[in-house]
């Protein structure tokens, strides 16, 4: 590979409107050390003129420039002929359509060089719909922020983030380490971008500039867009399910499960919804019997297939105006074609790399050391209090985790200040600094580092009292099978520094807490991260790849207990052993609204159901469960509060209520998101809302609550 050059492959089939502006962009880059190579796919048009016009053209820049003809083969047999020849050290490969700002180049290869252990990145790109110009479009919100791209194998292996490659560039060294003989599948329709990205994703880390750098161009004649019947979807989505399965078993570390869960993942979210609708009874039969259902849902799923596949149905669509096959395909949507419950299924150790992840693995656990995990983002006035309660600690033998997740006050200089301090306490002591990406991400991150025989992960606002971890110890030394202890906690006002009582009730009392994967999963108890301990080992049997789902409104603490709490017994210790901070500027005090309230119920019941997936021994009878449980608890009370007709009307649907219940709570929905019923609350003193409201709730909500039977 030649230091500092830039390959830049373009695969080029009867593009003669567009490939000029793209060569255009090429000539004004302010990076000028790049080799150029197009490939002709057997263009009909004239392409081959244009391309042959603008050699000169971009040789008279310094560029080195390689023209290759062949056969029309289609894109991918393309950029499979450019990736034999290209020699850069960085390489990127946008389509013909596509362009370049100024800049584009450049700008990512200087962050290449800040950030020596990045294989990929990926740019934003401003949308160019030329067949019906709009606003303003980008990928995403753009910005300056350059941040680490956490998750992006899984995103491009389910399909849920964007592949134009005018916005990738890759490490040429780490692109052959995973990709050395230089070759992707080729097949008709495409797919040279995911195979492409995969392999490179999977195995090394990413960064993303939401800064739009390239510009891409949508147009519905795109192969992309080509697919205009069910049916042609289906082969699509069939071709692009083989050469996936085909890409997967060729990933230097692949996952054993990975295979099957994209599989199911198709079955439900592409290949079921496009056969159904395209009345295709042999095929949409056959995936249903692949798709991991359970019984009953295939069962009616079936059902649903046969209706839709019946000589009749045409003729009752025709009396109907279409509304019976409307409502079948809406039943098997919503009983089949879950693919969103499969788009957060994460590839064990993907983001790191293949040696790695082989480390990560064999990573010993030191037997009587306690790992503290704290994710820590502009708390320079609260941490050191946190870190203050470490260095008091009576048990000593810690490892001492920091987390900083890209702050923007001094929050950097106190762990600096305290790092010495710690170490001088005998603590091993790990500091890691990240860009922003939230409290989750910087938990997921610390859990590829701990190797105490314990964890523990308070909060950076929280703190411990000095017998806090060593009476922690003791409890899960005398309860050897237990997973999890969790202590007693005494609240304190932020703003006070008052107490506020304790999160439960004060005593002296260790017992077995048999409902505490219940109360977690109803969120009927408290999660305070600074009050849990749990037992390694068993913490990494039910979560053996280290990571936690990323998410923004953080759902961390969830994620860390309902699995080992639903495998494992918990210990309750009533003595306070903690102090936990009450602001009301913390995340779980930020929906003041009724509107901010349901968004965060809806965020912490997607969550809950992607963990729920995740976890063993859970079917898809006790999620059902969970998911009446919530839309009758916490979504629709919610939803019916904040007058969200449709969204309310839609849980309603999912409840599990009989008709006659169904039928009352659909008539005070209407009443309550009335345009008149806001002027009726108004002249009442909001009595009329709050009649409403408690009718609303004596109906739908429920006590009882969900049963498990503990796995181990």
């Amino acid at each position: 590979m030649k230091t500092g050059l830039v390959s830049v492959l373009s695969p080029c089939y009867n593009v003669a409107p567009y490939i000029s502006r793209l060569l255009d962009s090429v000539i004004t880059q302010t990076y000028k050390h790049l080799e150029v190579i197009l490939v002709n796919d057997g263009s009909t048009d004239e392409t081959e003129a244009i391309i042959d016009r603008y050699v000169p053209l971009l040789e008279k820049e310094g560029y080195q420039v390689s023209v290759i003809k062949q056969e029309n083969k289609g894109l991918a047999a393309a950029i499979n002929t450019g990736i034999k020849h290209f020699t850069g050290e960085f390489l990127t490969w946008p389509d013909p359509d596509d362009w370049l700002s100024p800049r584009a180049i450049e700008t990512r290869v200087n962050l290449f060089r800040e950030h020596p252990e990045v294989a990929v990145i990926r740019c934003n790109a401003e949308l160019v719909k030329e067949d019906h110009p709009g606003p303003t479009q980008y990928f995403r919100p753009p910005s300056q922020n350059v941040q680490k791209l956490d998750g992006l194998f899984e995103d491009l292996l389910f399909t849920r983030t964007y592949f134009a490659p005018v916005c990738y560039m890759v490490r040429s060294e780490r692109f052959l380490t995973v990709n050395p003989g230089r070759s992707i599948y080729v097949t008709k329709s495409a797919s040279q971008n995911l195979q492409m990205l995969l392999p490179i994703t999977q195995a090394y880390p990413a960064l993303q500039l939401e800064e739009p750098l390239v510009f891409y161009c949508v147009r519905q004649d795109s192969r992309s867009h080509r697919a205009k019947t069910p049916e042609a979807k289906f082969a699509r989505e069939l071709l692009m399910l083989d050469v996936t399965r085909k890409t997967i078993q060729a990933l230097p570390n692949p996952d054993p499960t990975l295979t099957r869960v994209v599989s199911v993942f198709y079955a439900r979210g592409k290949l079921l919804p496009a056969s159904f609708r395209g009345r295709m009874e042999d095929e949409s039969l056959a995936w249903l019997a692949r798709s991991d259902l359970g019984v009953l849902r295939e069962r009616f799923g079936r059902l649903l297939v046969k209706l839709q596949c019946w000589h009749l149905t045409p003729r009752i669509n025709s009396i109907s105006r279409g509304l019976w096959s409307r409502i079948l395909t809406a039943l098997f949507w919503r009983t089949v074609c879950v693919s969103e419950s499969l788009h957060f299924v994460q590839c064990p150790l993907a983001a790191l790399p293949a040696e790695s992840s082989r480390q990560l693995r064999e990573t010993p656990i030191t037997q009587g050391l306690v790992s503290i995990i704290s994710p820590c983002y502009n708390v320079a006035s609260l941490l050191p209090r946190l870190l203050d309660s470490l260095l008091t600690q009576t048990y000593k033998h810690l490892e001492v985790i920091l987390v900083d997740d890209g702050s923007t006050d001094n929050t950097g200089e106190v762990i600096e200040g305290y790092a010495p301090l710690l170490k001088a306490a005998g603590y091993a002591v790990k500091v890691v600094g990240k860009p922003n990406g939230g409290i989750a991400s910087a938990i997921d991150y610390g859990l590829k580092l701990f190797t105490g025989e314990f964890l523990t992960w308070p909060d950076a606002d929280d703190w411990l009292t000095p017998n806090s971890i060593e009476e922690k110890v003791k409890v899960l030394r005398q309860y050897p099978n237990a997973g999890l202890v969790r202590c007693n906690a005494e609240k304190i006002d932020a703003k006070t520094g008052q107490s506020l009582g304790f999160l439960t009730t004060q005593s002296d009392r260790i017992f077995v807490a048999e409902t505490l994967f219940t109360d977690l999963l109803h969120i009927t108890t408290y999660f305070a991260p600074v009050c849990y301990m749990v037992r390694s080992s068993f913490f990494l049997e039910v979560n053996p790849s280290r990571s936690i789902y990323v998410n923004r409104a953080a759902m961390q603490n969830l994620q860390m207990m309902l699995p080992i709490t639903h495998a494992y017994k918990a210990i309750q210790m009533d003595a306070p052993l903690a102090f936990y901070l009450v602001r009301e500027g913390s995340l779980s005090r930020s929906a003041r609204t009724p509107l901010d309230f349901f968004n965060w119920n809806s965020v912490m019941w997607e969550v809950t159901r992607q963990t729920l997936l995740r976890m063993e021994n859970v079917d898809g009878a006790f999620i059902d469960e969970t998911t009446r449980y919530f839309a009758r608890n916490k979504l629709l009370p919610a939803a019916f509060k904040a007058r969200l007709e449709a969204e309310s009307l839609k849980l309603l649907n999912q409840s599990g209520l009989g008709f006659p219940q169904r039928g009352i709570c659909k008539v005070l929905i209407r009443a309550h998101c009335a345009s008149s019923s806001k002027t009726i609350d108004r002249t009442l003193v909001k009595v009329w809302a709050r009649v409403l409201g408690r009718i609303f709730r004596m109906l739908v909500q429920e006590k009882a609550g969900v049963v498990h039977s503990r796995a181990r």
